[in-house]
């Protein structure tokens, strides 16, 4: 009865417990974008825009990996937001820290505005559009301007839809902690609606849920202390420069 049970269990657990693995691309060539996730929760995300990074989340903990000049550097989320901040607070002029105040609230109360259901590439989903590019008189349709998130309600990519929002979360804080309010927080609010199948200009291609190697979920290196975070950082930052690496 027992190994009844758990074979019902397992069928109507479904792809959502199981690996995934989503790749979105660019219209630029080779910009390709790859979220893996396990069964256990744990995801690797591709950084957004920078070849060789990738985030990687084990237990609820967010690590960023890149690989510099002198190798493979890891760093906690935490770690990297809170050192970010110390510098910035100590090189920044009075003249960038308010332009990138300025922007981070120009960014928060910039609206963007619902759409008519679409489909990219065969998936439905909702779109988002800047409000500033809504043509005047017409509530529901754009056309001709491309929407700036696509989200989908299909439960078979929730688990995607989390990691991309957690990604977007761990990228704002590297400076959310600094540039209050949070420049982002609108379209956090809205990668955790769903799974984007569009996204700032990539669309999702494909969906594989073939197993993952756990290599794939395991730190290449031991994490920075907050203390060598700060002076690799620090060592090239400028008065309005500063770079996570």
């Amino acid at each position: 009865m027992r190994a009844l049970l758990a074979c019902l269990l397992a069928a109507f657990a479904g792809p959502a417990f199981a690996d995934m693995t989503a790749v979105y691309e660019g219209p630029a060539p080779n910009s390709k974008t790859m979220v893996e996730t396990a069964a256990n929760g744990d995801f690797r995300a591709d950084l957004w825009g920078n070849p060789g990074a990738y985030i990687l989340s084990l237990g609820g903990k967010s690590y960023l990996i890149m690989t510099t000049s002198k190798g493979v550097v890891v760093d906690g989320a935490e770690d990297l937001g809170a050192a970010f901040a110390i510098v910035a607070e100590r090189r920044w002029s009075a003249d960038a820290k308010a332009t990138i105040k300025k922007t981070a609230e120009a960014l928060t109360s910039m609206p963007l505005s619902k759409g008519d259901d679409l489909l990219v590439r065969g998936r439905k989903g909702t779109p988002y559009y800047l409000a500033a590019t809504r043509p005047p008189n017409i509530p529901h349709e754009f056309p001709g301007v491309p929407p700036l998130i696509v989200i989908s309600s299909d439960p078979d990519l929730a688990a995607i839809g989390k990691a991309v929002a957690r990604e977007a979360a761990i990228s704002d804080g590297l400076i959310g902690s600094f540039a209050e309010p949070r420049a982002f927080v609108q379209v956090e609010a809205i990668l955790q609606s769903g799974a984007p199948i569009a996204f700032f200009g990539a669309e999702l291609t494909t969906v594989s849920r073939d197993p993952i190697s756990p290599s794939r979920f395991a730190l290449p290196a031991p994490p920075e202390s907050r203390e060598d975070i700060i002076k690799r950082i620090d060592a090239t930052a400028t008065s309005g420069s500063i770079k996570a690496f």
